[in-house]
């Protein structure tokens, strides 16, 4: 496991709540009880191919707000 990955992870992470529950899951050993395992490459880039259209709408999002802001 890649702890360095997993810390940035979770350092960009806005939602303080679940930190707790991310570090349990990860560091403490609980696993094997939630079945967790790594992804693997193919996996990944699903995850990639699903979450690419929703950052880049909200990316469009956030300047037309920019814009619209700036305007008044």
């Amino acid at each position: 496991m890649n702890r360095s990955f997993v810390l940035a992870v979770n350092a960009v992470s806005t939602d303080v709540e679940t930190l707790p529950l991310k570090a349990g899951l990860v560091f403490v050993g609980v696993q094997a009880v939630f079945q967790i395992t790594p992804l693997n490459l193919e996996e990944w880039f699903s995850v990639l191919k699903i979450s690419f259209p929703v950052i880049l709408i909200d990316e469009v999002l956030k300047v037309v707000a920019r814009k619209i802001t700036e305007g008044r």
